[in-house]
C-alpha cells in the first residue's frame, strides 16, 4: 500500500528503540509483488510442492478452517483486454490475511530453493550464508503422520 513503507519503518524503529534484538526484514507487498507471490503459491499447490491439511482437520483445528475459508473465497481476477495485471483479493466482508501469509512463506521457500540451487549467498543485515532447506518431518499428537490433501483441487 502507499503507507506501507512508513508503517513498516515506524514499527522497525519502535522495535529497535525498545531493544528488540530480532532481525526485522521489511517486505514489499505491492500489487505486483503480491501477484507474483500468489502465482508462485498457485504453482506450488498445483505441482504439490506445497500441501494442505485434509478437510477433516477443519472440524478440529480453527486455523485450518480459517485457511480453507479464505482460500475457497479468494478471488483471482484476470486482466481485461485493455491491460492490467492478475489480481488476488478477498471478497467484501472477508479477509485474505492467511492466504497472504501462506503466499509470502511459499515465496520465501521458492526463493531460498532457487538461491540454494544456484549457490547464491543470502544476506540478512550483517549476516550472510548459503541457504539450506530441509524437508519437515512432523507428526500429530499420536505420533502419526498427518493426512495431507493432494492438491489445491481438493478444496472444491
Amino acid at each position: 500500500t502507499g503507507m506501507q513503507k512508513t508503517t513498516v519503518n515506524s514499527i522497525m524503529n519502535e522495535a529497535h528503540r525498545k531493544g528488540c534484538k530480532t532481525q526485522i526484514i521489511p517486505c514489499d507487498f505491492s500489487n505486483n509483488k503480491k501477484m507474483n507471490m500468489f502465482k508462485y503459491l498457485e504453482k506450488s499447490l498445483y505441482s504439490q510442492r506445497c500441501l494442505l491439511p485434509k478437510e477433516e482437520y477443519i472440524q478440529t483445528n480453527k486455523e485450518v478452517a480459517i485457511m480453507y475459508d479464505e482460500m475457497i473465497s479468494l478471488i483471482k481476477e484476470m486482466p481485461t483486454k485493455s491491460g492490467g495485471n492478475i489480481r488476488f483479493y478477498a471478497p467484501s466482508g472477508k479477509t485474505d490475511d492467511v492466504c497472504c501469509a501462506m503466499a509470502m512463506a511459499n515465496y520465501c521457500t521458492v526463493m531460498v530453493r532457487s538461491m540454494q540451487q544456484e549457490r547464491k549467498e543470502l544476506r540478512l543485515g550483517n549476516y550472510s550464508f548459503i541457504p539450506k532447506l530441509q524437508k519437515a518431518n512432523w507428526y500429530d499428537e499420536n505420533k502419526q503422520k498427518p493426512n495431507i490433501a493432494k492438491s489445491w483441487l481438493c478444496l472444491r
